[in-house]
């Protein structure tokens, strides 16, 4: 999935799936994916994250 690969890339996915989907309660699909990339991608601009 191209969207969990942008998200392992910059370092994310384990917060992905170890914290955001537990504090949250909601579980891996897609929408949540997109929802979280969407909620995260000018933080992890402004941090110089790898884009």
């Amino acid at each position: 999935m191209r969207l969990k690969s942008i998200i392992q890339d910059i370092g994310y996915l384990d917060v992905y799936l170890n914290m955001y989907l537990k504090n949250t309660n909601k579980i891996d699909n897609i929408l949540n994916i997109k929802e979280y990339i969407n909620n995260n991608l000018d933080v992890w601009l402004r941090n110089g994250s790898r884009m």
